[in-house]
């Protein structure tokens, strides 16, 4: 990742800690990064937006705990919450904000792409996270 050229996305909001921002507002989905993969975000935004499904983008750079409200909020508007988290870790930020957005959302679409870790974990393992965009866009078109 760090061999990339560094996104410049002006955000519209980022809460005092300058832990969680966010970038985008869109009525049909929302998406929130965590770790690193803000570039997959911003990638899985574009096209989204070429299919004309606006979305929300945040970007999380904090471990828990973390006040979840401002994407709560969006999610419900939105009915949709694509999370993309690239950490390697098996105790991730992500699955907090789930049970969160769980507890005081109803979800029409809940999409969590992940890394999945080998047993080998500890070895060298590539950075690049494997997200099928195509996937997610026919998905968020059916619901």
């Amino acid at each position: 990742m760090f061999g990339k050229d560094i996104l410049d996305i002006p955000n519209v909001y980022s809460n005092n800690e300058k832990t969680l921002f966010q970038y985008t507002a869109g009525a049909k989905a929302t998406i929130v990064c965590f770790n690193l993969s803000l570039p997959y975000g911003w990638e899985l935004y574009s096209k989204l937006q070429e299919e004309d499904i606006t979305a929300s983008l945040f970007s999380v750079n904090a471990t828990t705990p973390i006040d979840w409200q401002k994407i709560i909020e969006s999610v419900k508007k939105t009915k949709n919450l694509l999370v993309l988290d690239d950490s390697k870790s098996a105790n991730l930020s992500c699955d907090n904000l789930l049970v969160h957005v769980l507890e005081k959302c109803q979800l029409n679409t809940t999409i969590v792409v992940k890394r999945k870790l080998p047993e080998d974990w500890l070895s060298p393992n590539s950075d690049e996270l494997a997200v099928n965009y195509e996937g997610i866009i026919k998905k968020l078109k059916k619901g």
